[in-house]
């Protein structure tokens, strides 16, 4: 879990998901990531900087 913009997220899959691809299919707040085409955003940067971090620290 980590705390973006004041707020906890955390990545977890979506029980009975038909999707087996190896995307990330997200929701999240548009101060985020503001659009479709607007998705390497300085604070996006960050938050996916973070979640490998853990991920491959074994967290």
């Amino acid at each position: 879990m980590e705390n973006i913009l004041g707020a906890t997220y955390v990545i977890a899959e979506k029980p009975g998901a038909r999707n087996r691809t190896p995307y990330w299919v997200m929701q999240m707040p548009t101060a985020i990531v503001p659009d479709h085409s607007t998705i390497f955003t300085p604070i996006f940067r960050d938050l996916l900087i973070t979640l490998l971090q853990n991920v491959t620290a074994g967290r």
